[in-house]
């Protein structure tokens, strides 16, 4: 298989997982994201030999030409990164402030709960 032909076949395993990170943004499923982002990390090593095995097999105006037939897909990648960098930055402000929330909340137990328990046992209950 060529270098081009095994670099189209990443490219499009790329977007795959891309496409399932989106999903896993959405579903706020981080162990599926993560496990997303392990297998995309996996591939990057392998998209750096592929291109420069690709630049080894073929002349320099023939490897640009392969590189400027990928460079739809690569310019469609990064549209679907952009687009989970924005989901995933969304999902994290919407995260702290549900956490500045329950923070409020636990002030507001905690002040209920010292205004309202029991205070602490004297020490000296009777002088006998």
């Amino acid at each position: 298989m060529s270098a081009e032909s095994e670099l189209m076949d990443l490219y499009n395993r790329w977007r795959a997982l891309s496409n399932m990170e989106g999903e896993a943004i959405l579903a706020c499923d981080w162990v599926q994201l993560a496990e997303a982002q392990n297998e995309k990390r996996l591939l990057q090593d392998h998209a750096v030999a592929l291109s420069e095995r690709l630049r080894c097999e073929h002349s320099a105006d023939e490897a640009q030409a392969a590189q400027n037939r990928l460079q739809a897909l690569v310019a469609d990648l990064v549209c679907i990164e952009k687009k989970n960098g924005e989901m995933l930055a969304k999902q994290r402000r919407a995260v702290e402030g549900k956490n500045q929330e329950l923070r409020r909340a636990g002030l507001h137990l905690r002040q209920i709960h010292g205004a309202y328990a029991p205070g602490a046992d004297a020490a000296w209950n009777c002088y006998s």
